[in-house]
């Protein structure tokens, strides 16, 4: 199963335990995160390019469960978009 986490998402869960409590938990989720880096299996970012620039995915794995990121937000400048 996928957990996507959008920005619909994000909102409903700062509006469930406010601001303060939810970056609060968030930051404690990071740090424990952290504490346990060499856990981790750790890869490149996968990069694919388009015309209109980059996508990329960062993944990560404890052994248990695989996460990863989806980055589709580093185009081409404008002047280099309008580009052929």
């Amino acid at each position: 199963m996928v957990d996507f986490i959008g920005i619909e998402r994000v909102r409903e869960l700062v509006g469930l335990t406010g601001t303060a409590a939810f970056i609060e938990s968030l930051a404690a989720e990071i740090e424990t995160d952290y504490r346990r880096w060499d856990d981790f299996d750790k890869s490149a970012r996968h990069a694919t390019h388009s015309p209109v620039g980059v996508i990329e995915l960062m993944p990560i794995s404890d052994g248990e469960a695989y996460s990863f990121k989806y980055v589709n937000g580093i185009p081409r400048t404008p002047r280099q978009a309008c580009s052929p």
